[in-house]
């Protein structure tokens, strides 16, 4: 799998959207824009070279260039699954998530999924709609219904922008500091190869975006959100999962086992306990009799043994 120049290109057509409030940002995203004048992404460039400070709102194709950066980062650090009718299932049962709820905020590409090769059990989800979860985290759900609820919780992070928030927040920290670092190593083989003061100049600016979204990611993937935003996606997940058709309870269920399984790192290190979530979520913890989720558990029992086992 080629992943270095996808996520070099990404990063390196990022950077403007990230790193504001400066005319060198500026002239970076002008520069981007003239390199791109004609396709679609020219007037993306153009506008959020204007951006300051990440205190505006970034619009719904910004996020998604925000959120493939972030998303190229994740892939760098994990290998994908390699079986593809896992990995489809898994993204019919996120899009029957996305779909069946008027709850969930739609996104510029739509939400992707993607099961990653690792035993440690873990999810994330960066902005723009795309969501990982990890094999380990896979196999500890025991229905089709956990495994939407565990989607569920990270579409909720999608929906409740808590990752662009977070991103904007970590920008507003860090965009002096990155402005004053020296020409990155893509600049500085740019200008040995007699590349244009523009072009090194440019691709400074990628270099120090990719070293943000890289300390984003590792905080998204050790330390998660904060107990707020947490609780917060577990509670429009348990509505989510309700108007689309799955048990809530499910929820409650999947965290309430992988406590008692136990485990370090990974999810255990990003989410609040599974008690307080539980108790947090109150009568969303549970299903009421004769909801219609309870008729089709068979079903999707079968599905789920099919695609998994």
């Amino acid at each position: 799998m080629k992943r270095a120049p996808f996520k070099t290109l990404v990063l390196l057509s990022l950077g403007p959207a990230i790193l504001t409030g400066c005319r060198a940002i500026e002239r970076g995203a002008d520069a981007l824009a003239e390199a791109t004048d004609g396709t679609a992404v020219a007037s993306v460039f153009r506008g959020t070279a204007r951006l300051a400070e990440g205190l505006r709102e970034y619009s719904p194709s910004e996020e998604h260039f925000v959120g493939r950066a972030v998303a190229a980062e994740i892939l760098s650090r994990y290998k994908v699954h390699d079986d593809p009718r896992l990995n489809e299932y898994v993204n019919l049962v996120g899009l029957a998530v996305v779909y069946g709820s008027s709850e969930v905020r739609q996104t510029f590409s739509g939400y992707h999924f993607t099961v990653l090769e690792s035993e440690e059990v873990n999810a994330v989800s960066a902005p723009g709609g795309f969501v990982f979860l990890t094999l380990g985290a896979l196999r500890r759900a025991r229905n089709e219904d956990e495994l939407a609820a565990l989607l569920a919780h990270e579409i909720a992070h999608v929906s409740l922008r808590h990752g662009i928030g977070a991103i904007q927040a970590a920008t507003r920290k860090r965009s002096a500091a990155l402005l004053v670092k020296g020409l990155g190593q893509s600049a500085a083989q740019a200008a040995r190869a007699g590349g244009s003061s523009r072009d090194a100049e440019l691709l400074e600016l990628g270099e120090l975006f990719a070293g943000a979204i890289q300390d984003i990611t590792s905080e998204l993937l050790v330390k998660g959100y904060g107990r707020k935003d947490e609780l917060a996606a577990d509670s429009l997940a348990a509505d989510t999962l309700k108007t689309s058709g799955y048990s809530r309870a499910a929820l409650a269920s999947y965290l309430t086992r992988l406590e008692a399984e136990g485990g370090r790192g990974g999810w255990f290190g990003t989410h609040p306990e599974a008690k307080d979530r539980v108790e947090a979520l109150g009568e969303r913890s549970s299903d009421a009799p004769g909801s219609p989720c309870l008729a089709g558990l068979a079903d999707r029992q079968t599905r789920f043994q099919r695609a998994v086992n």
